[in-house]
């Protein structure tokens, strides 16, 4: 119970955050919900007679969120693994170097 209703709260408030003005907002939006579905047993049971095997498998809900998630979302994963770096690159360059006071300084 407390899944269903987190997962309605975080569906509707992405619906009132984006409004679906856009075709990038939709299809945003569609993703989401796909990803969502994926971790819910019941939504799972709708594209179960889809026979894993053949071309149909490839768009039971389970296959499609996976792909989402292992295709679509590494890059920005790897972004932010590469903004992450090189900040700590530039924060502990600051302090090696005596540049950043920090709060006991004052």
């Amino acid at each position: 119970a407390m899944f269903s209703l987190i997962g309605f709260f975080i569906l509707s408030a992405a619906y009132r955050a984006f409004r679906i003005r856009s075709i990038e907002a939709s299809i945003l939006m569609a993703t989401a919900l796909v990803v969502l579905l994926m971790f819910v047993p019941i939504a799972l049971m709708l594209t179960s007679g889809l026979d894993p095997n053949s071309f149909q498998g490839n768009f039971r809900i389970d296959s499609v969120g996976m792909w989402l998630l292992s295709t679509i979302n590494v890059p920005a994963i790897r972004a932010i693994d590469l903004g992450l770096g090189l900040g700590l690159l530039a924060m502990s360059l600051r302090i090696m170097l005596g540049l950043e006071k920090g709060v006991a300084a004052d």
